[in-house]
């Protein structure tokens, strides 16, 4: 069974991935079971680490900072034996890469003259509001800091996003196939 609007959005806050779908009208609120692996898309619901099973959306947290995580999506078929639709491993996938909580509002704060800080503090220690509209940009230049980080691995063939294959592929003149799996892909580039 294909899902569709299958997303990976890294969440600004950091080290953290939210991930969404939408059965297909007949299914329902069918349960899904979400796997995930750092080098290449899972080929089964037991090759890889288990996030969850949900009907909509899961919410992978505890991720490491500037590494990519692939995902597949396997709707389940059977109940009684509990059984996973393989088909699906070629097609329900999404891959995004984690970024990193860097603080950039409170270093956008601390920059700030000392007066705005000192009107901005509250009686009872909590950020004023100053801070927490500081809070929108950081979230962003945090995550603008891990891709450019993340661009330094861009000739680590073990450590790039595999949806660039092709692009390096192309920068040496190399036809691949890119329905072979990507480790494979992986050492034709090497």
């Amino acid at each position: 069974m294909r899902l569709l609007n299958i997303k990976a959005t890294p969440h600004p806050s950091g080290n953290r991935i939210d991930l969404g779908w939408e059965c297909p009208e007949p299914a329902g609120d069918l349960a899904v079971r979400v796997v995930r692996r750092t080098d290449r898309y899972p080929a089964a619901p037991d090759d890889g680490i288990l996030v969850a099973e949900a009907a909509h959306a899961v919410v992978d947290t505890g991720l490491r900072a500037e590494t990519v995580y692939y995902y597949t999506l396997f709707p389940v078929t059977g109940r009684a034996p509990l059984s996973y639709d393989g088909d699906s491993a070629t097609y329900n996938r999404a891959a995004a890469m984690a970024s990193g909580p860097y603080n950039m509002a409170g270093q956008l704060y601390e920059l700030l003259p000392a007066i705005y800080r000192r009107y901005d503090a509250t009686s009872d220690g909590q950020p004023g509001p100053l801070r927490r509209f500081l809070e929108l940009p950081g979230g962003q230049l945090d995550q603008l800091y891990s891709f450019s980080r993340a661009l330094l691995n861009l000739y680590d063939l073990d450590r790039t996003d595999a949806r660039l294959l092709p692009l390096l592929a192309d920068g040496i003149g190399w036809r691949t196939d890119f329905r072979r799996d990507l480790q494979i892909q992986r050492n034709e580039l090497r």
